[in-house]
């Protein structure tokens, strides 16, 4: 019997301590996922708030592009912007369009840059356009083409004071084939939009950042982005309002996190104290805990476990009285298919049921054992023990052709019965349950519902089958067997209907099976649907 320190310094080994270092690895982990998942949360967030902004600014860009493009392919801005422009018609095209918001200024310039016509904000000016946008103007307008043929539009954002506006500018072209531009140099559309309040909070809608906002003040970090020229200079910064997700979400759910922690914690303490509660239970309750593994918990059997054990001592008692000693071996015929029909909870019945009638048939024997799902094992020992276990069997038999009746559901089972008697080899125990195996599967070959009787013949024969199963399942992969066919002839016409395809193992090999041989051994080691799409 353990003593009282052991027992604690096995409790302290085997569950405390690793309780212990389980539970604060455990809380530590999730810490450390928990507050990382918050960081990371703020890490995407701010990544996918930057990636917006340049998108904003990129589609800011892109949508005066569009705009100049319906502008400047047009006929009669051919007509009316080279030459002896028409001011009217400029006026009142673009001019006019400044007023409405789509763009704020429209200048009509030549390829060096010279300012032919200017509106902002509903009104004509008389400015040059480097005078508003200073020298960035002209690397915009720079590498457009000058052929007066190819089209292309160029946008930027370029710094005027302390104003910084979307600018875009394409070559006026015409629109059809029967226009024709003037001889001299191409002329240019120039529009312009300010990055205003009105458009910032448009596109802040549009690509979901809050409060976006455009100073020239040159500013850095996670929530901004820097503006560049066309030249390339740093001319601003776009900045919005930094969400922090993560911050969020650790201020609403930091409580809920330590209380789950706190949960957990106590959870430990409780299954440590449990834990402790269980060692001294079983270290009280061992002989008890030992005697109750070597039974089967459904039907109160012996489980295999005793089964081996008792027929060791039985067979070492048999040879030195020289004694006789069988075990019989019952498995239950057609268990699977009530277990699947009726469920495990009739299957169960079935088994308790099947498992009193067997114990109160074998009440003389020795043991009487469950070996696992529905197979059953009795030791018979005496000078009689070979014509005690037949009479047996057949009762096993005769017991079970009466069908059981489970909450008005039948369960029809029968039962193959495997015998094998002590002989003068020196078989041991796995072996002797082996031999009563191979008797029990031999009944169920037989046709089930009877007892065999182990001879060595069922080994040879057993031997011989997994030769042919050998041999045929080669046969099968190699495609050496045969077909024939036998016709299938209508008995009143006499005309041939159809055939049927017969498989027969090839004539080239040493030794030849016939159907009757080979056919059952497919079905035994699953050969069978093989067979059957060769």
């Amino acid at each position: 019997m353990p003593t009282k320190r052991s027992f604690f310094t096995d409790f302290a080994f085997r569950v405390l301590l690793p309780s212990l270092l389980a539970a604060s690895g455990i809380a530590t982990l999730l810490l450390y996922i928990v507050n990382g998942i918050f960081d990371e949360t703020n890490r995407l967030d701010a990544a996918y708030a930057r990636k917006a902004a340049n998108s904003a600014i990129a589609s800011a860009r892109e949508d005066l592009a569009i705009v100049i493009r319906d502008n400047a392919v047009w006929d009669d801005a051919v007509a009316n912007a080279y030459g002896n422009t028409s001011p009217d018609w400029l006026d009142g095209t673009w001019g006019s369009a400044t007023a409405f918001g789509i763009y704020d200024g429209a200048y009509v310039v030549d390829i060096n840059g010279k300012t032919i016509y200017g509106a902002r904000d509903g009104k004509t000016v008389d400015v040059p356009i480097t005078a508003v946008f200073g020298s960035d103007i002209g690397q915009l307008i720079s590498s457009l083409p000058d052929d007066g043929k190819t089209f292309e539009t160029k946008s930027g954002i370029i710094r005027s004071g302390d104003i910084l506006s979307v600018v875009a500018a394409a070559p006026i072209l015409p629109s059809t084939d029967g226009v024709r531009i003037p001889a001299d140099s191409p002329r240019l559309l120039v529009l312009s939009k300010a990055l205003d309040s009105k458009l910032l909070a448009d596109l802040s809608r549009r690509f979901v950042i809050a409060d976006m906002k455009v100073t020239t003040a040159d500013l850095n970090g996670s929530g901004t982005v820097s503006i560049m020229s066309p030249s390339g200079v740093k001319i601003g910064t776009l900045t919005w309002a930094d969400r922090s997700p993560g911050d969020v979400l650790r201020s609403k759910y930091g409580n809920v996190v330590s209380v789950i922690l706190s949960l957990f914690l106590f959870v430990i303490a409780v299954l440590i104290y449990t834990s402790w509660k269980g060692f001294r239970d079983a270290y009280e309750s061992q002989t008890e805990a030992v005697a109750k593994s070597l039974r089967d918990d459904l039907t109160g059997l012996a489980n295999r476990r005793e089964l081996l054990a008792v027929l060791t001592a039985c067979l070492a008692q048999a040879r030195a009285g020289q004694t006789g000693l069988s075990v019989v071996y019952a498995d239950l015929d057609g268990f699977k298919e009530v277990n699947d029909s009726y469920g495990h909870e009739i299957g169960d019945l079935l088994l308790k049921s099947a498992a009193a009638g067997f114990a109160h048939l074998a009440s003389t024997a020795n043991l009487v054992a469950r070996l696992g799902g529905d197979e059953f094992a009795m030791i018979v020992t005496g000078p009689d023990s070979a014509e005690v276990s037949k009479v047996l069997a057949r009762n096993m038999i005769t017991f079970l052709e009466e069908p059981m009746v489970f909450a008005g559901r039948v369960a029809s089972v029968s039962v193959s019965v495997g015998i094998v008697n002590m002989e003068d080899d020196e078989a041991d125990v796995e072996e002797m349950i082996r031999r009563a195996d191979v008797a029990m599967y031999a009944a169920k070959a037989a046709g089930r519902n009877r007892l065999h009787i182990y001879d060595k013949s069922l080994d040879f024969k057993r031997d011989e089958n997994r030769s042919i199963a050998k041999a045929l399942r080669e046969h099968i992969d190699r495609g050496s067997l045969t077909v024939v066919y036998q016709p299938i002839v209508d008995a009143r016409t006499r005309r041939i209907k159809g055939v049927e395809a017969l498989v027969r193992w090839p004539k080239d090999t040493p030794l030849h099976y016939t159907p009757d041989v080979f056919i059952p051994v497919a079905e035994e080691f699953g050969l069978i649907e093989d067979l059957g799409y060769f």
